[in-house]
């Protein structure tokens, strides 16, 4: 008896993904009803002695759990900015390892773990300080972060989709800068270098974008201060990229 049904939903499943079924309303049944045939296959262990049963019940139900990786470039903007009015512009990039929940085969939910990397450059800022000593300064301040991604992605067509969701992430405390401080006394010219300890050690960042084939374009808006709340700098980093992902 156990034979006979195991036949029976093995014959299902295959009409039920290579059927090609013209009535929308008519798909979305066979699907339903072959994806509770699956389940209850699988549920009474019938499921497993037929050959190739995991694609089988992958296909027909939607959920699984696939790995994935993506590297990501931007251009990398701030909003609500005040400190240095000098700010040239900057850059972003990631790596993403990505973890990805089917929940249905439109939907599916995105985690992982990735590195991001922002840099700031800043150029040609002037001040004097007490002694009357000019200084000119060239920044490019570089924030490091890990960082772990929860995002939506909805399928809105055979090979494009669209994605939003929030990526979090921690300073890595190793964020370097390029500043350097030039100034002239008694005819001799000086230069020295510091360290900028002044990013926010969190960031929580709101990106949507689509996705055709395996290339995303994305927007992303940082809701947090980029900055200490005591720093220099008060800004909300943005950016707009691209990545690509498999």
């Amino acid at each position: 008896m156990r034979k006979i049904f195991a036949i029976i939903c093995l014959c299902a499943v295959v009409l039920g993904t290579i059927g090609n079924v013209n009535a929308q309303s008519n798909r979305k049944k066979k699907e339903k009803v072959v994806s509770s045939l699956v389940e209850k296959a699988d549920k009474i262990g019938i499921g497993e002695k037929i050959p190739g049963w995991k694609l089988i019940k992958a296909r027909a139900t939607g959920k699984k759990t696939l790995l994935g990786m993506s590297l990501g470039y931007g251009n990398l903007g701030l909003t609500d900015f005040s400190g240095i009015d000098n700010y040239d512009g900057g850059t972003a990039w990631n790596i993403r390892l990505k973890i990805i929940f089917y929940q249905n085969k439109q939907l599916s939910i995105h985690t992982g773990i990735g590195y991001e990397s922002n840099i700031f450059k800043f150029s040609d800022v002037y001040f004097t300080d007490s002694y009357n000593t000019t200084f000119l300064t060239n920044e490019k301040l570089v924030a490091r972060y890990i960082t772990i991604p929860l995002q939506a992605k909805y399928k809105l067509a055979k090979n494009f989709s669209a994605h939003a969701g929030l990526i979090a992430g921690v300073n890595l405390n190793t964020s370097h800068t390029g500043e350097k401080f030039l100034w002239s006394a008694n005819g001799v010219d000086y230069s020295a270098r510091q360290k900028y300890k002044d990013f926010n050690p969190l960031k929580l960042d709101l990106q949507a974008g689509v996705t055709l084939y395996h290339v995303t374009f994305y927007f992303k808006y940082g809701l947090l201060n980029t900055f200490k709340s005591n720093a220099s700098l008060s800004a909300h980093a943005t950016s707009f990229g691209i990545s690509l992902g498999i």
